[in-house]
C-alpha cells in the first residue's frame, strides 16, 4: 500500500486534501503525514515546546552568530502546482547558500528523512539534521544527522555516530560533543570538520 500511495497518491490529508505519505517509523504505530503542507493547513503543525526553544536557539544563532538572513518554517513552492515541495524548520540564507536545519524529536525515520533531504538538495538547499534518538544514523555528506541532547547546561549535538572513526571530529570536548549554538555557527562559517 505504501508503495503504491507514492505512485499514485492515493490517500489525501482530512484537513487540507494535500497528498500524503504512510509513515512507519520504528516503534511508532503506522500513520500518515503530509508529504508538503500548504501554507493555509494547520493540521500538522503541532509542534512540543522543547521543539520550538531548539527552532529558536539555531534561528537566533544563525541570525545573530552567523550573522546568517533566517526564516523559520520556510517554504519553497513548485511553480506548477503551488504546494509546497518542502517546508524546513529554519532555514538559514548567506550570500552563497541555503541551509535547513531540521529537528526530529520524535522517532526518526531515516527513509522520510532521506525523501526531504533530496527535495532539499532539489532546490540547491544544504539540510542538516538534529535527532533525540540514539538509536543510531549513519551521518553522511548526503543525510548529515546528529543527536541533539539538552541537559541543564545547556543544547549539545553530539558530533560522532557509530559509523565514524575514533577522533574524526575536531574542536570537541573529548567526547564528540559540540555545543548547540558554537555547532551552528561552525556549519554556518565552514569550520564544522
Amino acid at each position: 500500500m505504501r508503495a503504491r500511495n507514492r505512485k499514485e497518491k492515493l490517500f489525501t490529508a482530512k484537513c487540507c486534501g494535500a497528498p500524503v505519505s504512510i509513515r512507519t517509523a520504528e516503534g511508532k504505530v503506522p500513520h500518515f503525514v503530509h508529504l508538503s503542507t500548504p501554507t493555509n493547513c494547520d493540521g500538522d503543525k503541532r509542534e512540543t515546546p522543547e521543539h520550538r526553544r531548539l527552532k529558536y536557539v539555531i534561528a537566533e544563532q544563525a541570525m545573530r552568530g552567523a550573522e546568517w538572513e533566517v526564516d523559520t518554517e520556510a517554504f519553497q513552492f513548485d511553480p506548477v502546482t503551488k504546494r509546497a515541495l518542502w517546508r524546513a524548520d529554519v532555514l538559514a540564507l548567506g550570500s552563497k547558500a541555503a541551509v535547513a536545519f531540521e529537528v526530529q524529536l520524535s522517532n526518526a525515520d531515516f527513509e522520510h528523512m532521506s525523501e526531504r533531504q533530496d527535495r532539499y538538495k532539489e532546490s540547491g538547499v544544504r539540510g542538516l539534521w538534529f535527532v533525540r534518538t540514539r538509536k543510531g544514523f549513519p551521518s553522511t555528506k548526503e543525510l548529515p544527522v546528529f543527536t541533539v541532547d539538552s541537559t541543564e547546561h545547556g543544547d549539545w549535538v553530539q558530533l560522532s555516530t557509530r559509523w565514524d572513526w575514533l577522533g574524526s571530529w575536531s574542536r570537541t570536548n573529548g567526547e564528540g560533543w559540540m555545543e548547540l549554538p558554537e555547532f551552528v555557527e561552525a556549519a554556518l562559517s565552514k569550520r564544522l570538520k
